[in-house]
């Protein structure tokens, strides 16, 4: 299939549909034996037994390579990665699990972090501002309102957005009520499970988006290391990702979808991945929300998970995409972490719950420079005339979830959507698909795999939603198309 705008028909949704939530859940070693991996290992012959043909490079050796983007697609985890980050089997994680959710920036979340308890992490002061069209400063501000008209964050309002790293336009690409909600915040009385979290497992206040620009390119990033060319919400076709080379690699996964699988943006390789599913046939790589908790409650997850929220109900979405209810996104995500503690599959596993993009919400961190996938330009001229794919998106929560993450940690080393992917290639073996993940931290400073923080699940006390803030959003949004 040609590549297109994303459509209604073929989605079927309505234009304007953000992308869904991606949480990673890693498979971490048994609880009682976790200095090894699960017996019965499902991943794949790529998974076990890596050893690397020439010596590992040195961690300072491999770090400054990575910062020099020395490495293309093709490069291996062995060859990229520090001696001291594990490879293959020597990652006692199993299932990963991934669920991204929508259009949130670091700041817009979790800016009052330090005042709840985590001290250790860069945020915006409450008084920094943007002008608005009329030349006038907007100071951030607390929001009373859960559902919020959508801030422009496409390409070229992102690029006005960063603007050379002033962090000045967040305003003024935006008009009406959705200029005003790009500079307003919540916090702990808002997010009470997101905070406790937070503050309890391992974070990074330097995660980024991949590039600047909205839902699907990004997602293409976490999916495949490059967006080849797309720079809108548009299908890239059949091109090299994940989904295909776990299959090819005989790696176990599933995609677990509320009602739109995001893969399908792969077209034709996506359905070879599902044609057994409407006859009870392999291969089948499609199942529920209820299928994910229930795998998740019997211990019987795959090697890799994507768990999907819903996308397209107006303030009833739980991907969190405005007008979307923060607070039902926040009691779906809260549903999976708690299946997850109360699993036999703890042990051996690890969670990424992060965001596509910022969605337009301020953030006060300028995007860093990035490698180039190295393989297509911004198609479209215009675009190719406000910026390429050599520098990150803006930042973006990144929490992960595991008896293995630190325990109340910030990260401050640089990340973006394929360091997740890189972590998927760590753990089993796989080639990077472009220079950005060649070249892609693994994120491994986040865990303690010797001593497991968490050998004991936590347990999180189960989030509400707010009714009065509910009822204003039917107020404002139950008659109106995002």
């Amino acid at each position: 299939m040609p590549r297109g705008l994303v459509s209604a028909a073929m989605l079927n949704l309505r234009v304007g549909l953000a992308a869904p939530l991606l949480v990673t859940l890693a498979a971490v070693g048994a609880v009682g034996a976790l200095t090894g991996c699960d017996s019965e290992d499902k991943s794949g012959g790529a998974t076990e037994n890596i050893t690397p043909p020439v010596p590992r490079p040195t961690d300072t050796d491999a770090e400054s390579a990575r910062a020099a983007c020395n490495f293309e697609a093709g490069a291996l985890p062995q060859d990229t990665l520090g001696a001291s980050d594990p490879i293959g089997s020597d990652i006692p994680i199993d299932h990963i699990i991934v669920v991204m959710m929508e259009n949130r920036s670091f700041d817009h979340y979790f800016s009052n972090l330090p005042a709840y308890g985590q001290e250790d992490v860069a945020v915006a002061s409450p008084t920094e501002t943007n002008v608005d069209q009329a030349g006038e400063p907007l100071q951030r501000f607390h929001d009373d309102l859960y559902c919020v008209h959508d801030p422009a964050h496409g390409w070229g309002a992102a690029w006005r957005q960063y603007n050379g790293g002033k962090m000045d336009g967040f305003v003024v690409t935006s008009a009406g009520a959705a200029a005003t909600a790009a500079m307003g915040y919540l916090d702990e009385t808002d997010l009470p499970f997101y905070y406790d979290l937070a503050n309890t497992m391992a974070i990074s206040d330097h995660y980024f988006a991949s590039i600047l620009a909205p839902t699907w390119p990004n997602r293409q990033y976490l999916y495949g290391a490059s967006s080849h060319g797309i720079t809108n919400n548009a299908f890239p076709g059949s091109v090299p990702n994940i989904f295909t080379t776990l299959s090819e690699n005989d790696i176990d996964y599933m995609v677990y979808r509320s009602n739109i699988a995001t893969p399908t943006m792969y077209t034709g390789d996506w359905f070879t991945q599902v044609k057994g599913c409407a006859t009870g046939e392999d291969p089948c790589h499609m199942g529920s929300i209820e299928d994910s908790l229930e795998a998740i409650k019997n211990g019987t997850l795959p090697a890799f998970s994507l768990i999907e929220p819903e996308f397209v109900s107006d303030f009833m979405r739980t991907s969190e995409h405005p007008p979307g209810n923060v607070q039902l996104g926040q009691h779906f995500v809260w549903e999976i972490v708690d299946a997850l503690t109360k699993s036999p599959a703890w042990g051996r596993t690890a969670l990424f719950l992060t965001y596509d993009e910022n969605g337009g919400f301020y953030d006060h961190m300028p995007p860093p420079p990035a490698c180039a996938p190295g393989d297509e330009e911004p198609e479209n001229p215009a675009d190719a005339a406000v910026g390429k794919f050599d520098r990150l998106g803006f930042r973006v929560p990144l929490m992960v979830v595991s008896p293995y993450a630190k325990k109340h940690y910030v990260s401050h080393e640089v990340y973006d959507h394929t360091s997740i992917l890189r972590f998927i290639q760590a753990r089993h073996g796989l080639p990077a698909f472009s220079g950005r993940d060649a070249n892609a931290g693994a994120m491994m400073d986040l865990f303690d795999f010797q001593n497991p923080p968490f050998a004991t699940a936590p347990s999180f006390a189960e989030p509400t939603v707010d009714p009065e803030r509910m009822a204003q959003c039917e107020l404002d949004f139950s008659s109106q198309d995002d």
